[in-house]
């Protein structure tokens, strides 16, 4: 019940009393009585609330895949190393701000993607909850925070509040409202929450809120007032050593594995695996392959190979519990199927509902897996229906989407069907792409040829290029010949996945790929997805397609405009637009483009040696369209001031343009 419709039910009562010289003693009794009433229905309803919530958040304290020995828990909560980002020093490694003592005030935690966000989120929530702080509230807070529970109740009272109602993950207490991932909200949504934000904090309601660290700065760019709305804001720092060491110590106690210690160190104390353990969801991850292993020998070559024997390992142990005799490899490679293809929905906003033809055609065959399914993927209640809102952790999201992209494009060329050019028409962000690249590197010599062939002949039909140019031999169906022939509008994406992809197979001759580089740059008509082409080019070492389009950004205004145009989308300084279409306004920040190019410049590998063409020049672009207001700090000084251009591999026509740009540069920036 809304507190301005009670107020309103308690006036018109006094007003028909007053009317009919009804204030008498027992008038006023009955009043208080109504009133009483009133207040003990909506404590049962907020009271009833918390216990529900409560329970489900007994369930979720832990990862899914541990319920059977609920390991994580407490003992986590008070390792996490939480950075009070608005400080300018943290005091110390274990400094852990105590939230919940600051004075009411908007909250944001943001940290890498499986660093704990969720498990500190519902660590806070559950301090709210204590009984003591409960008795607390209910005693000395004003009456309006007990009727703020039926924003959730089944039929909220605002529609502002459905966007609430929707998320996976939200809680409520007395003076808080915890709101989990605000990042994984529908970009249309997000201006509805920056008002109820406004709203409640006018009603002395107050948020706690989740985010991704990437995704945080990306938001910041949507809407002017939402760091404002933030008055605090926290990052979750990487693992120490102690929270691993701790994390292992538990986990030894229950292990089925007697060298489980062992064998989770071999990997800990790999430099090339450093990156993979310093967050809480990947160390599970590890652990619970080591631990379920027959192997005593496990091997895990990279982050791909970490999710895909995880998620094999957890589905053949929901199928031995209820000794399920089906195949299960048939039975991994089913599900693999089914959450991949849920995965390219939700990527592109389609309505997945529990009882979708697919998923219960999936469960009356693959029963025995109810559990994992539910575990991993979430719901949201819609209407008479659970909708799917997501995956348990959005890294689950990212890894089936590449697996989605495997699953179309490793298939016979004669046999490519149309769903494989679907999956290359889905522009990856960087996590998608990092699994896509590892699964590369487990990829058979075989597998790689035949990944080439097909993204060269897709590549061919697209650009009309002969198979004899390419060097292949075959045809692909007409159904993919039809889509080029059309038009598309998003052909173009198609190409430039293509280009992008080619040049990071592994293995390659790189001198037949710049063959095909060159081919494609010639035929190619957009100058974004020639971009792609001569970046991947330069990478394989080709300085003539290099030089081609460094020569076309830097004496061609349109082409240095639309290259601008197309770095600030990719690089995040203009979020949610598309690449291919956005128009540089010549005013924008170009921090995140600038940063990436800086500090690329500061390296001196051969990779970033290479670079150095398009990374001066598009500093260079950007500064000049900016008409010089940008005003350049010390240390970016001092990188152009130190840039070497004099590599040994540098033919004298890269250098001489080389030479030409950096003295612009300088001058531009007063560099002597």
């Amino acid at each position: 019940m809304n507190l301005d419709i009670f107020l309103d039910f308690i006036k018109k009562v006094f007003g028909w009393m007053v009317e009919h010289e009804f204030i008498t003693g027992a008038g006023i009794i009955a009043l208080f009585k109504l009133i009483r009433d009133k207040i003990i229905s909506q404590t049962i309803l907020y009271y009833g609330y918390l216990k529900n919530q409560k329970r489900i958040v007994d369930n979720n304290d832990i990862f899914p895949w541990e319920y059977d020995n609920r390991i994580y828990g407490k003992d986590l909560y008070k390792h996490l190393y939480v950075k009070h980002i608005n400080m300018r020093a943290v005091k110390s490694e274990k400094d852990v701000p105590s939230v919940l003592r600051l004075s009411p005030k908007n909250i944001l935690i943001i940290g890498k993607p499986g660093s704990g966000k969720s498990t500190y989120l519902t660590y806070l929530y559950k301090k709210c909850i204590s009984p003591q702080k409960s008795i607390i509230n209910f005693l000395f807070r004003r009456y309006f925070f007990i009727v703020r529970a039926s924003l959730f109740s089944t039929t909220p009272s605002n529609e502002v509040f459905e966007i609430l109602k929707k998320h996976k993950s939200r809680y409520l207490t007395l003076k808080y409202i915890f709101l989990d991932g605000i990042d994984e909200m529908k970009i249309e949504d997000f201006s509805s929450l920056i008002e109820i934000i406004e709203t409640l904090q006018r009603k002395n309601v107050y948020f706690i809120a989740t985010c991704r660290k990437e995704d945080h700065e990306v938001l910041k760019k949507i809407n002017s007032t939402y760091t404002s709305l933030f008055d605090e804001i926290f990052e979750l720092k990487d693992w120490g050593n102690q929270q691993i060491n701790s994390y292992i110590q538990n986990y030894k106690k229950i292990s089925n594995n007697t060298s489980f210690e062992v064998q989770i160190y071999n990997y800990i104390n790999k430099k090339e695996f450093h990156d993979f353990f310093l967050t809480p969801l990947e160390l599970s991850l590890l652990s619970f392959i080591i631990d379920n292993s027959n192997s005593r020998n496990v091997k895990i070559n990279n982050q791909f190979d970490l999710y895909e024997q995880f998620i094999r390992h957890w589905i053949i142990r929901e199928c031995l519990k209820i000794d399920n005799k089906n195949d299960k490899k048939k039975c991994v490679e089913n599900t693999i199927t089914i959450l991949s293809d849920i995965s390219r929905r939700l990527f592109k906003e389609e309505k997945i509902y529990y009882n979708d033809e697919k998923i219960k055609n999936y469960f009356d065959n693959e029963y025995s897996i109810k559990f994992f399914f539910n575990a991993i993927v979430m719901y949201v209640d819609d209407t008479d229906s659970r909708l799917l809102c997501g995956f348990y952790h959005k890294n689950f999201q990212d890894y089936f989407l590449a697996c989605y992209f495997f699953e179309k494009i490793l298939t016979k060329t004669n046999e490519l069907g149309i769903e494989a050019i679907y999956s290359l028409e889905i522009r990856y962000n960087h996590t998608v792409t990092r699994f896509i690249k590892s699964k590369f590197e487990l990829l058979s010599q075989d597998e790689l040829e035949l990944v080439k062939n097909n993204l060269l002949h897709i590549m061919g039909t697209a650009c009309r290029i002969n198979n004899s140019q390419l060097g292949i031999n075959g045809s692909v169906k007409n159904e993919i010949k039809k889509y080029f022939r059309e038009n598309n509008s998003n052909a173009t994406i198609v190409r430039n996945e293509i280009y992008f992809l080619l040049a990071r197979l592994p293995h390659q001759d790189k001198n037949e790929l710049i063959r095909i580089f060159r081919l494609a740059y010639s035929r190619e008509n957009d100058i974004r997805a020639k971009r792609t082409i001569a970046i991947s080019a330069t990478i394989l070492g080709d300085e003539q397609t290099e030089l081609q389009y460094a020569n076309e950004i830097y004496n061609n205004a349109n082409s240095n405009y639309i290259d601008r145009s197309f770095t600030l989308v990719y690089y995040q300084d203009v979020p949610y637009s598309n690449p291919f279409t956005y128009n540089d306004d010549n005013v924008c920040e170009w921090n995140n483009s600038r940063s990436s190019r800086i500090d690329r410049l500061q390296r001196n590998d051969e990779k970033s040696q290479r670079m150095r063409t398009f990374d001066l020049i598009t500093i260079l672009n950007f500064v000049k369209s900016r008409n010089n207001y940008y005003i350049p700090t010390p240390e970016e000084k001092k990188v152009i001031k130190d840039c070497d251009i004099n590599c040994s591999f540098y033919s004298q026509d890269k250098k001489n343009l080389l030479i030409v740009v950096l003295n612009e540069l300088k001058s531009l920036w007063s560099i002597t």
